[in-house]
């Protein structure tokens, strides 16, 4: 039976330290809480949603647990599909992130976020290749590969401009801040570049 990525289910990277695994908890809890919901399906989900949470965040508080929980990651590997929407969810975690420190961007618009989930679910699968063999799992192979998705499809969305004309300010400064977001505080974040040249379309 595949082992779930609790990590992915709370939106920390494996690096994560104690009080910063305490904090996200805290924050989804308060997100997800069934009392936060009006009708009684949205209370069930919301209740199934906060029992998983509450689960990953039991394994990880433990650090007896959390070793054992690693140590599986490890040896499994996981389905294809899995990791592609884990990595889509780091994506999306860090967009609205940044979206959330309230930056007044001009030209900001729904459209620019829409393109910049649609560009980086579109490269996820070939950055998932780059990524395999080279970043594990416990070292954030899943955030780099988030990374790689985003800073391919701002490169591919680039050329694909007619000559002389640029990508709007605000998309920009988005997809910029939304990647390096995605592996922030990470060993990995000195190590990647802006844009990366070695992945291929």
């Amino acid at each position: 039976m595949p082992v779930e990525n609790y990590y992915s289910v709370l939106g920390v990277a494996p690096s994560a330290d104690p009080s910063g695994i305490r904090r996200q908890y805290r924050r989804l809890a308060w997100v997800l809480h069934p009392d936060r919901r009006s009708g009684a399906l949205q209370k069930e989900r919301a209740t199934a949603a906060m029992a998983r949470v509450s689960l990953a965040y039991s394994t990880l508080h433990d650090a007896q647990r959390r070793a054992e929980h690693d140590q599986a990651l490890l040896v499994q590997p996981q389905p294809s599909k899995e990791q592609r929407s884990q990595v889509l969810v780091h994506v999306t975690a860090a967009l609205a992130e940044v979206l959330g420190q309230g930056r007044d961007l001009p030209g900001l618009e729904q459209a620019i976020v829409t393109r910049i989930l649609q560009g980086a679910a579109e490269y996820i699968p070939r950055a998932l290749e780059m990524v395999e063999g080279h970043v594990s799992v416990l070292e954030g192979g899943l955030q780099v590969a988030a990374f790689m998705a985003l800073a391919k499809s701002f490169t591919s969305y680039e050329e694909s401009l007619p000559e002389g004309q640029t990508s709007e300010p605000a998309y920009a400064h988005l997809i910029r801040a939304t990647a390096y977001t995605c592996v922030h505080g990470m060993t990995w974040e000195s190590r990647l570049s802006w844009p990366d040249p070695t992945l291929p379309g």
